[in-house]
């Protein structure tokens, strides 16, 4: 899967700040598996910078990082639709779902929230290791990774203006129907954030929210 790079966010922070939006309508040209590798690399992969300490494009409280990255591929140019865990480290996505319970039922739930008829072309679900959080801060690591998805939705809208793509942070979820697809423990590994991403429907882009 592509790597990002710095020519990709040449953008100006003022133009993207000025020019996000919540697009809720895709394409129909297929957002393609390079254009969701450089989204995720601009978004979760560490980078190493040249004093040697690593830096995130997302704060985390207490630099944990808590959240999983996971992908629902509805339609994507280069990538089988399914339901796949995004390895930050190794920069790589690995499939999670057995084939047998189908991801429509995550992304008409996607859909449906974003008063949609036309299913997403990618859900990212940000799945959260809540026993990393709560073993440094107790009963306030709930609230500070709920603090993380809002920094990682932003950062995520903000690089995909860049990017020239669509994107759509949802209020709501389904975090057991993402653990029966993924096979994952909702209790263990649950589902905290969800955002639509897709090709821009057109120059203009969807409904701004």
């Amino acid at each position: 899967m592509p790597k990002g790079e710095a020519a990709d966010l040449q953008m100006t922070l003022a133009r993207a700040l000025g020019d996000r939006q919540s697009l809720r309508q895709h394409g129909a040209v297929s957002l393609s598996v390079a254009d969701l590798g450089r989204l995720l690399w601009h978004v979760f992969a560490p980078q190493a910078r040249a004093d040697g300490s690593v830096h995130h494009a997302y704060p985390s409280g207490g630099g944990c990082y808590s959240l999983r990255p996971h992908v629902v591929v509805g339609r994507c140019a280069g990538l089988p639709p399914g339901a796949y865990a995004y390895e930050a480290h190794m920069h790589r996505l690995v499939r999670v779902d057995d084939g047998s319970t189908p991801i429509t039922t995550m992304l008409r739930d996607a859909a449906s929230s974003a008063g949609q008829q036309v299913l997403p072309q990618v859900l990212l679900v940000l799945c959260a290791d809540y026993a990393r959080m709560r073993s440094a801060y107790g009963d306030l690591g709930y609230s500070l990774l709920l603090k993380e998805v809002g920094a990682v939705m932003q950062t995520v809208q903000l690089v995909a203006t860049a990017l020239g793509l669509a994107s759509c942070p949802l209020g709501t979820g389904h975090a057991h129907a993402f653990a029966r697809l993924a096979g994952a423990d909702a209790w263990q590994l649950p589902s905290v954030g969800e955002v639509m991403l897709g090709s821009r429907a057109d120059a203009l882009g969807g409904i701004g929210g």
